[in-house]
């Protein structure tokens, strides 16, 4: 149960923090309040960085970003805040920088974690199938 919670906090603060911002700063358009936006949309993805880096287990740069737990059998598994956060971050390359604005830094070049982050789900089994 505990668990959960924690799992259900972190899908409503990705919901807050990650996926609405692109959508603020798309409807502020230009200015300081879009640069400012930018800046902490920016920040929060340092952030997911440092907390997937932080739930890394042996042997991997990034983890999830829920921490694994050592009594799972499968202490590997994707969540449903990892698909949000992996949607979120395809977008940010494919249309986030060029249609909202938001070019100043990119995934792929200024986020390293977060792009080995996706590639990781990318190879996930069930979705590399795809």
């Amino acid at each position: 149960p505990e668990r959960y919670a924690e799992h259900a906090d972190l899908v409503q603060y990705l919901h807050e923090s990650v996926t609405q911002t692109p959508y603020q700063i798309c409807f502020t358009q230009y200015g300081p309040d879009h640069d400012a936006f930018v800046q902490e949309f920016y920040q929060e993805l340092r952030h997911l960085q440092s907390r997937l880096q932080e739930h890394a287990v042996e042997g991997q740069t990034v983890g999830w970003l829920m921490p694994h737990d050592d009594d799972e059998q499968d202490s590997y598994n994707l969540t449903f805040a990892d698909l949000i956060l992996w949607i979120t971050l395809l977008r940010m390359d494919l249309v986030y920088q060029w249609r909202f604005g938001m070019g100043q830094l990119s995934i792929r070049e200024d986020f390293p974690l977060l792009q080995q982050f996706v590639d990781n789900v990318m190879a996930y089994p069930g979705i590399k199938d795809c």
